[in-house]
């Protein structure tokens, strides 16, 4: 066998740099969820984890801008929560429908919902806020615990383009994080509403 020509070298070389990259790309993913998992695991404070966990997924997807609707289910409203570049009175001003807009249909479907271009989509809601802040692109991920829906993570990118399917998987699991978040605010605020309720109840039997 003869050496190898410049073309089979340089065909090597390419073929090693696209595995490092991937395997700097993974560690950078594992990192990210790790750093969001300990934002979850260490504090009671559902904002802060909820804002960690935004923050690294928005980096794993490549700077988008992401944002995250939580369900009010006894209003059956998805409200925005926390967002990488909006401001408060702009998350406040998202307030959607379950079944209306984008986030609503990923809602009632529960399915991962991307969109490569919504310019002109006829269910984009708040189309003004979607243009100043350059969301072009749209992922929206149901964020789900068991069959309980809890909310939809979404990301806009200022340019076309298509979420691969790893990218979604890989998303999918900070909307896993999120769920868990707000299942352990609730139940703690649930621990320390039913404490309030037993004090209560000793101090009227002290009482009588």
């Amino acid at each position: 066998m003869g050496s190898p020509t410049k073309a089979e070298l340089l065909a090597e070389l390419s073929a090693l740099k696209a595995r490092t990259e991937t395997l700097e790309r993974r560690q950078q993913e594992l990192a990210a969820l790790l750093r969001a998992q300990e934002a979850v695991t260490s504090s009671l404070d559902l904002e802060q984890s909820l804002r960690a966990i935004v923050q690294h997924a928005s980096t794993i997807a490549g700077g988008s801008d992401t944002w995250l609707y939580v369900l009010d289910e006894p209003c059956q409203v998805l409200r925005c929560r926390v967002s990488v570049s909006m401001s408060r009175e702009e998350m406040d001003g998202l307030v959607i429908p379950m079944g209306e807009g984008i986030a609503g249909r990923v809602a009632v479907s529960r399915t991962p919902l991307a969109i490569p271009d919504i310019r002109g989509h006829p269910n984009v809601w708040r189309a003004d806020l979607a243009a100043k802040h350059r969301h072009v692109a749209y992922l929206g991920l149901p964020v789900t615990l068991g069959d309980q829906l809890l909310g939809v993570l979404a990301f806009g990118n200022p340019e076309p383009r298509t979420y691969t399917e790893a990218e979604t998987e890989i998303l999918t699991v900070f909307a896993r994080q999120a769920a868990s978040a707000i299942a352990n605010a609730r139940l703690f605020e649930a621990a320390v509403r039913r404490g309030s309720e037993l004090e209560a109840l000793v101090f009227a039997a002290r009482s009588v």
